[in-house]
């Protein structure tokens, strides 16, 4: 799954992109995250927030012979009531080209019936492009 702002539309300054991500009993999935932005960012990952709403997202198998789906739900921008606790940040540094950004360094292993928030803000004071995304195997 993966949610992008292009140098067009941009993340405002202040602004984040929020994906909340659960999965049933019994599915313990192996997590690993990329994000990135042409300005200065910070990534979180928190563990049980209180999330409602959003918008699904398409969940999109990387192996594309098989027909399965995942077991998982994933939506953009829930209405955050609590952000849980926080197992993950990173300051995420414009490099010398104006972006930078992570890929796949860290793998978690996932709870069942528990609600992860990723979130990368824009901690820039002008709008930049940022994306952030989120895969896993189950």
């Amino acid at each position: 799954i993966y949610k992008q702002y292009t140098y067009v539309a941009g993340l405002a300054a202040g602004a984040s992109i929020d994906i909340a991500v659960a999965f049933p009993a019994g599915v313990t999935p192996h997590a690993v995250f990329g994000y990135g932005g042409s300005g200065e960012m910070e990534f979180y990952v928190y563990e049980a927030p209180t999330t409602s709403g959003g918008t699904s997202l398409t969940i999109h198998r990387r192996n594309r012979n098989l027909v399965t789906t995942s077991t998982g739900v994933a939506v953009v921008a829930p209405t955050v009531t609590s952000l849980g606790t926080e197992i993950m940040a990173e300051f995420v540094p414009a490099n010398k080209q104006g972006g930078g950004g992570q890929n796949y360094t860290f793998e978690y292993v996932l709870k069942p019936l528990t609600t992860y928030l990723f979130r990368l803000t824009n901690v820039n004071s002008q709008p930049h492009a940022a994306n952030l995304i989120i895969e896993w195997y189950e």
